[in-house]
């Protein structure tokens, strides 16, 4: 018989944020009680990145007026991630965040890092982790908005199969953030 190849999952404690690897993932509650599961995308000396599985209970529109003027940084789901729902996330949670370098707690993924063969994260090189499941119940797979603009009144996001695609900013669609932690 010829060697079997197997992929096992084991469930451990670590004592800190220092002790997370890549392909990680842990789950914990909001102050609304909604859980949330994230995956430990990427690994640096003093940060990591961690992107959430699913994608959050809400739809929101890129931006209610239609454009995407300004691009994410002027954009309303940017607004939302950092203002509503960073807000929801459990003290302990918020204090390990690190401010990105736009200052935000939290952000959208850019389409370089989900498709890009040279920036893409690891974690999507299986292309099954670019299929969110939809909410906190996780029965479907959700679309989801990208950081990235693709024309002046649409932005980019993924279908419910993991494709690229763009859509008009003031449909609604689901969010999946991601976030840096302290080591």
């Amino acid at each position: 018989m010829e060697a079997l190849k197997i992929t096992r999952t084991i469930e451990q404690s670590v004592n800190n944020m220092s002790e997370l690897q890549q392909g990680d993932r842990f789950a914990f509650q909001d102050i609304d009680g909604n859980t949330h599961e994230v995956e430990v995308a990427t690994v640096e000396d003093d940060c990591i990145l961690v992107v959430w599985t699913h994608t959050l209970g809400e739809d929101i529109a890129w931006n209610e007026d239609g454009t995407t003027a300004g691009g994410y940084l002027n954009s309303d789901i940017r607004q939302y991630l950092n203002e509503v729902v960073y807000k929801t996330l459990p003290d302990w949670f918020k204090e390990t965040i690190k401010q990105d370098s736009n200052g935000d707690y939290l952000r959208l993924l850019t389409k370089a890092e989900v498709f890009d063969g040279e920036n893409m994260l690891d974690m999507f090189k299986n292309h099954h982790k670019r299929i969110a499941q939809e909410g906190y119940n996780g029965k479907y797979s959700d679309w989801w908005w990208l950081a990235d603009v693709a024309s002046s009144a649409y932005a980019c996001r993924l279908d419910s199969y993991g494709h690229s695609h763009s859509s008009a900013a003031s449909h609604a669609f689901g969010v999946r953030p991601a976030c840096l932690l302290m080591r």
